[in-house]
C-alpha cells in the first residue's frame, strides 16, 4: 500500500476517526491551491476522543486526522508524523458553553474574555512548521509564513497524522 500521495488514496488504508452517526466517514481536506476534496472513508476504529485516536496512530494501528493543537508535540518528538503535509483540515471553531437561567455570571463574561485574549496566541504555538514536518520544506500556505519569514492568514488546523 505505502504512503498516501494525495486524498483519494486514503481510501486503501486503515483509518482512526471521531465517531458520528454513520459508520462512514467524509474527511474535508482543503490543499495548498485552494481545493477542496472530500474523502469517503470507512474508519476501522471509531471513537469519540483525540488522545485515544492519536495513541492508536502512534502504535501504528492507522492514519488519523487530528487538531495540530493535540499532535503537534507528538509530531516534533518523532511519536507521529504527516501523512499528507500539502493538506489541511478547514478551520476550526473554539466554542464557550456556558448555563445559567440569570444571565451571564461577571466572573464568567471574565472568562470569555480571557479565552478570546489568550485562545489564538496558544493555537499559534502549537501550530506545526515546516522544520517538524519529515520530508523536507513544505508550501507557503502549510507554514502560514509568505516564503520570507512573514506570517500569513492561516489556512487550516489539522492535519492527517500516523506513526
Amino acid at each position: 500500500m505505502g504512503r498516501p500521495t494525495n486524498p483519494d488514496e486514503l481510501a486503501e488504508h486503515v483509518t482512526l476517526s471521531i465517531s458520528e452517526d454513520d459508520a462512514r466517514q467524509r474527511w474535508e481536506l482543503h490543499g495548498p491551491d485552494g481545493e477542496v476534496r472530500k474523502v469517503e472513508l470507512k474508519p476501522r476504529v471509531m471513537g469519540f476522543d483525540f488522545p485515544m485516536l492519536m495513541a492508536l496512530a502512534e502504535q501504528g494501528v492507522g492514519i488519523t486526522l487530528l487538531p495540530e493543537t493535540v499532535c503537534a508535540e507528538a509530531v516534533r518528538r518523532g511519536e507521529l508524523e504527516v501523512v499528507l503535509p500539502n493538506w489541511r483540515l478547514p478551520q476550526g471553531i473554539f466554542h464557550a458553553v456556558f448555563a445559567s437561567r440569570r444571565g451571564l455570571l461577571p466572573a464568567v463574561r471574565v472568562f470569555i474574555d480571557f479565552l478570546a485574549e489568550k485562545a489564538p496566541s496558544l493555537v499559534e504555538s502549537a501550530r506545526l512548521q515546516c522544520s517538524d514536518i519529515k520530508g523536507g520544506p513544505c508550501p507557503d500556505s502549510i507554514s502560514g509564513r509568505d516564503g520570507k519569514g512573514a506570517k500569513k492568514a492561516d489556512k487550516g488546523a489539522g492535519v492527517p497524522a500516523q506513526a
